[in-house]
């Protein structure tokens, strides 16, 4: 069985310092086949952040404890959504939600994408318009298959595959940022 390799991908709004990033769980024979996944990430997460958000870079390690095996990828570029106005706060985020085969809680994932208010519901402020959320649906769909096709699926933590079958929530996503685990992709 492959083994499971991390994909964390690495952001940053406009020339502020502060960095996040999007962790990914992938199997794959190695390291580079691994790697193999990044591209298809980014140009997914890229069609639905904003041209705020620059991507920096990709960081490829392995999932065992104490491994410090890794690669970083330089990425460059921003999203590919021209704003139509001031972004939205930092902590408004789009949720999507994965399922996985098998049984057990599907897996979620929040991005902080740095939408303009354009992209809000005209009849109900608390949520996302509706019509750009088949296309994140779409973009993630799409890197969940093509990851498939590559030989690195994208996994949970328990190992089972994610499902074509993406829910991006029309309500605002609000998650903070947190303080980063010990082990920084920066």
């Amino acid at each position: 069985m492959p083994d499971l390799w991390i994909v964390d991908v690495i952001k940053r709004y406009g020339n502020v310092i502060n960095r996040w990033g999007n962790r990914y769980l992938v199997q794959a024979d190695d390291i580079t086949a691994a790697a193999d996944a990044v591209p298809i990430i980014v140009v997914a997460e890229k069609s639905f952040h904003s041209q705020y958000v620059n991507f920096e870079r990709a960081r490829v390690s392995s999932y065992l404890a104490n491994d410090t095996l890794y690669d970083n990828l330089y990425l460059g570029g921003t999203g590919d959504i021209v704003p139509d106005g001031p972004a939205l706060p930092a902590i408004t985020c789009l949720d999507v939600i994965i399922p996985v085969s098998g049984s057990g809680r599907p897996s979620r994932k929040f991005y902080h994408p740095f939408f303009s208010c354009d992209l809000m519901s005209e009849t109900n402020p608390q949520e996302w318009d509706g019509l750009f959320l088949p296309d994140v649906e779409t973009a993630i769909n799409t890197m969940v298959s093509d990851c498939s096709s590559a030989s690195c699926p994208i996994v949970d933590p328990q190992g089972q595959l994610w499902t074509q079958q993406s829910y991006a929530v029309p309500g605002f996503g609000f998650h903070q940022f947190h303080k980063q685990s010990p082990r920084q992709p920066l």
